[in-house]
């Protein structure tokens, strides 16, 4: 069986003015990244540009690596969808609940989905 080859990989980009970088995911066959964003050190939009590959994002091929968690509210029925890595510790997330109007905790409930990135 062949191995199995992710499509993406993980880059940084540097800005061309200042020493800001960032990751960034890019398809495995695509041309190097250029991008306009926001730099903070300078308080602009300049030019990003792909410095480095940091990585492979790992795929099991034929493997469900990620599930669909559903998180609810602590003190409303609010819920929300997040997804997360398939054999780690549930979720915990503090989140502005909008039917009472502050930030409040949310729990995963047990139900969950099969997904693949």
């Amino acid at each position: 069986m062949a191995k199995a080859k992710s499509t993406h990989i993980l880059v940084l980009m540097k800005s061309v003015i200042s020493r800001h970088t960032f990751p960034a995911k890019r398809a495995r066959q695509g041309d190097k990244l250029e991008v306009l964003k926001f730099d903070p050190y300078v308080q602009m939009n300049v030019l990003y540009r792909e410095m480095k590959k940091i990585g492979n994002l790992k795929v099991k091929m034929g493997k469900y690596t990620h599930v669909v968690v559903t998180l609810k509210s602590i003190l409303s029925q609010h819920k929300i969808k997040a997804i997360r890595l398939r054999y780690s510790n549930r979720l915990q997330v503090t989140k502005f609940d909008p039917h009472v109007q502050k930030h409040v905790l949310y729990k995963e409930e047990k139900k969950i989905v099969n997904f693949k990135p």
